[in-house]
C-alpha cells in the first residue's frame, strides 16, 4: 500500500514509499509523518498539489517558482519562490527602463530628467575614462589619449542636447557619440608622496635632506617643489635618489635606506 509525503510547511506533494504493515495489527498499515493514504493523482501542467490536513483532500495550486516578476512599485525584479499567485504587488510583463511606472493594467515610460540625462553622460564617460585616469593625470602622470578627451567633449555636447529635447528612448546609442575603438593607456607611474618621505625620516635625516635640497641645482629643486608627488620616471629621479645616497654616507646601507624612503606611495 502506498501513501502520499508532503512538506511539513507548503504542505505540497512530495512524493510516495510503500507503507509498511503493522505487525502488531494485521492489515494495518503504518503512517509516518506529514504523509497521508490519499492519492493526490496527477496535477495539472503549471501546478502541485498540496494537501489540506483539515479536510483530509488535495488540491491543485498554481507553481510560478523560478519565474522572473517584477515590482509594480519601483520596476524591480524577483525570483518567484513562493506556491500560489504572484500576487497584485508583481506583474510578469517587462518594463522598458527601471524608470517605468506601472499605470494599473501596464507599464507607462515616462519622461525622463536632466539628472538621467547627465547620468547616463557620466557612465559613458567613465567607461572610457575611469577616475583613476584622471586622478592619476592630475598628479603628474600620463596625459589621457587625445581620442578620449574629443569622445568625453562630444558626449558632453549630446547630454547637452538631449536634455533640452528629453527623449524616452535617451539611452540608445543612436543619440550618442561611437566610443573609440582603441584606447591606449600608458602604464600608472610610480609616485612617491613627499609627505611620505618626510614622515619615514628620522629627524636628523630630515635635516640632511632639507640641507640637500636648499643646495641641490634648479631642476632638482623644481622637480621636488612642483608637485605634492614625486614621480619614478622623472629625469631628476635618479639625481634625488644619488643626492640622498650621498648625503646619507654613500654606502650599500645608505642605498637601502634611501629607497625606503623614496618607496612607492599609494597615491592612486
Amino acid at each position: 500500500m502506498l501513501y502520499y509525503n508532503y512538506h511539513p510547511v507548503t504542505k505540497e506533494y512530495l512524493g510516495s514509499a510503500t507503507a509498511r504493515e503493522n505487525p502488531k495489527v494485521p492489515a494495518n498499515y503504518l503512517l509516518p509523518a506529514n504523509a497521508t493514504f490519499v492519492d493526490p493523482e496527477i496535477p495539472s501542467a503549471g501546478y502541485v498539489k498540496v494537501f489540506d490536513t483539515e479536510t483530509e483532500t488535495w488540491s491543485e495550486v498554481e507553481d510560478n517558482r523560478g519565474d522572473t516578476v517584477y515590482k509594480k512599485s519601483d520596476a524591480s525584479t524577483a525570483t518567484v519562490d513562493w506556491l500560489g499567485l504572484i500576487g497584485d504587488d508583481y506583474t510578469n510583463e517587462i518594463p522598458a527602463s527601471s524608470f517605468d511606472e506601472w499605470s494599473g493594467n501596464a507599464w507607462v515610460t515616462p519622461d525622463p530628467t536632466e539628472g538621467q540625462i547627465k547620468a547616463e553622460a557620466r557612465r559613458r564617460i567613465e567607461a572610457v575614462m575611469p577616475a583613476w585616469v584622471v586622478q592619476r593625470a592630475q598628479t603628474g602622470g600620463p596625459r589621457i589619449p587625445a581620442n578620449v578627451l574629443t569622445y568625453v567633449k562630444d558626449v558632453r555636447e549630446a547630454s547637452n542636447t538631449l536634455e533640452d529635447t528629453l527623449p524616452t528612448d535617451y539611452t540608445d546609442d543612436s543619440h550618442w557619440p561611437t566610443a573609440p575603438a582603441s584606447i591606449v593607456y600608458e602604464a600608472a607611474p610610480v609616485l612617491t608622496r613627499k609627505d611620505d618621505v618626510w614622515d619615514r625620516c628620522t629627524e636628523a635625516e630630515a635635516e640632511l635632506l632639507m640641507t640637500t635640497l636648499d643646495q641641490a641645482p634648479a631642476k632638482l629643486r623644481g622637480m621636488w617643489m612642483d608637485n605634492p608627488y614625486i614621480s619614478h620616471s622623472h629625469d631628476q629621479f635618479p639625481t634625488l635618489r644619488s643626492a640622498i645616497v650621498t648625503v646619507l654616507g654613500g654606502d650599500t646601507s645608505a642605498e637601502e635606506r634611501a629607497d625606503e624612503l623614496l618607496a612607492e606611495s599609494e597615491v592612486l
